[in-house]
């Protein structure tokens, strides 16, 4: 748009030279100006029409400045409401795994393993309910070393392997059931367990802890 302004302009400003040289030319139009006249009048034409063409040229990149700054600055707004957003469920979801911690640090699982009368391995554990809630049912992970401290596998495997073992016993707040018994089918070369992970736990008011395998 500006360029058609300043090809407009050009072509004023050509017409008024030729008129101060060549005022016949103009004469049909201009006849009673003399040459001077003639030519003092175009030039006060092209100064108003470049004042006008000058203003509507500010005023169209004022406005366009204007939007420009509205989009930038809704732009920053949405982006700062995302990253709030964004914020808070970072620390709601800190709130509920430490919360979720602090119940499964109250549930103590002490391990052994054995061998029953047919030599099959067997792992058994004491579960201690330290929550203020009542447990009806719990899943975790055993892993099992032999006697050089090496991991062993379900069938001879030498890796991490884990057995996972569940119990649906009822135990009481502060209370502990003793002595609860699973077969390691395929665990011949475990004599020790290394580590219990919690995989979840269940309540009898119906909730359920997700743990941390």
């Amino acid at each position: 748009m500006y360029g058609l302004f300043q090809a407009f302009f050009g072509f004023l400003f050509l017409v008024s030279v030729i008129a101060l040289i060549k005022p016949s030319l103009f004469h049909r139009f201009y006849k009673d100006l003399s040459r001077k006249h003639a030519g003092i009048a175009l030039v006060a034409t092209l100064i108003i029409v470049n004042s006008g063409i000058g203003k509507l040229i500010d005023k169209g990149a004022t406005k366009e400045t204007q939007e420009t700054n509205q989009v930038t600055s809704e732009q920053q707004a949405a982006r700062q409401a995302e990253a709030e957003q964004e914020r808070l469920a970072r620390e709601q979801k800190e709130i509920e795994e430490a919360a979720k911690q602090a119940v499964l640090a109250k549930i103590t699982i002490t391990p052994s393993v054995g061998k029953n009368i047919i030599s099959i391995t067997e792992l058994s554990a004491d579960i201690k309910n330290g929550t203020d809630k009542t447990i009806d049912g719990i899943e975790f992970f055993a892993y099992f070393t032999n006697n050089f401290g090496e991991p062993v596998g379900e069938w001879g495997k030498k890796s991490e392997d884990p057995l996972k073992a569940r119990s649906q016993e009822v135990i009481q707040p502060g209370k502990t059931a003793r002595e609860l018994t699973w077969t390691a089918l395929g665990y011949d070369a475990a004599t020790k367990v290394s580590k219990i992970v919690i995989d979840r736990v269940h309540f009898t008011d119906g909730t359920t802890i997700e743990g941390n395998e």
